[in-house]
């Protein structure tokens, strides 16, 4: 038991050492783990801007569409109105080149023509909308990214400055308690 005494103070100063150093890869590892989680959240704010955007534009695409057929029916429909104006005008006795006649199957191409060039211009409208708001989605994505991981440095650097004050601590308590084991003052 006599050695026991003897190499205790000697455990004890390698037990301080091995916690203090344990402690301090705890804090280091803590660190290497927040920089991680920070980039895994980029990422994935990346995709989802991404994806976000993308059903977006997809969107715009599809009111492109959707406003070029209404710009066709509009188109479509003053057509069919003017050749029954035509009919009509033919049947009840007047000339289809009467002024009147004339001036009424104009008229009815032209509010064909706004209608559909309106129809295209609302289309096109919502569709800027929806690009605007893909080009919206991928900055936030980019921003929320580069916060993540803004946020990842700044824990790993706090970890970082944890561990060497825990070295710093775990010496200035090893010195205190056995400095004079190894030749030192107590």
């Amino acid at each position: 038991m006599a050695w026991f005494a003897a190499a205790a103070p000697y455990v004890g100063a390698a037990a301080s050492i091995g916690g203090t150093l344990l402690s301090a890869k705890g804090q280091k590892d803590s660190g290497k783990a927040a920089v991680k989680q920070a980039e895994q959240s980029a990422q994935n704010e990346m995709v989802a801007a991404e994806y976000e955007a993308r059903q977006a534009e997809y969107l715009a695409g599809q009111t492109k569409a959707v406003a070029q057929r209404e710009a066709y029916e509009q188109r479509r429909g003053a057509a069919l109105m003017a050749s029954r104006s035509l009919a009509l005008a033919a049947a009840s006795g007047a000339g289809t080149s009467d002024p009147t006649v004339v001036d009424l199957i104009g008229n009815i191409y032209a509010e064909g023509a706004y209608r559909s060039a309106l129809a295209l211009y609302e289309g096109e409208e919502q569709a800027r909308s929806l690009d605007v708001a893909a080009q919206s989605r991928r900055l936030s994505g980019k921003s929320g990214a580069s916060a993540a991981l803004e946020t990842g440095k700044s824990v790993s650097k706090a970890s970082n400055m944890n561990m060497f004050s825990t070295i710093l601590s775990g010496s200035g308590s090893f010195a205190e308690k056995y400095g004079g084991l190894f030749g030192g003052a107590s």
